[in-house]
């Protein structure tokens, strides 16, 4: 088993990974401006200096708000549709 959390102790000292989405968050919540978030994930995608993986990110993240998610089909065991499916949310 695993140790257990020190008592006062932050079980995440470093913190959140500082990753594109952590920019991404910080501009929204600094100017509420789509398109320069927008702009910030295009000159990223575009830059052959930037990380790939960040890159990567920045794609996903254009793609996605572009295109949209792909929906997910939920199944049951044997590989059927599940349908009729009621979510219930409880605060």
């Amino acid at each position: 088993m695993g140790r257990p959390f020190v008592k006062g102790r932050s079980g995440n000292p470093a913190g959140r990974p500082k990753g594109v989405g952590t920019v991404a968050e910080t501009i929204m919540r600094r100017t509420k401006d789509l398109a320069e978030v927008t702009g910030f994930f295009l000159a990223l995608m575009r830059n052959p200096h930037a990380d790939m993986e960040h890159r990567m990110q920045a794609a996903k993240w254009l793609a996605e708000r572009g295109i949209g998610k792909v929906p997910q089909e939920i199944t049951t065991e044997d590989g059927a549709p599940l349908v009729g499916l009621t979510l219930l949310w409880h605060s």
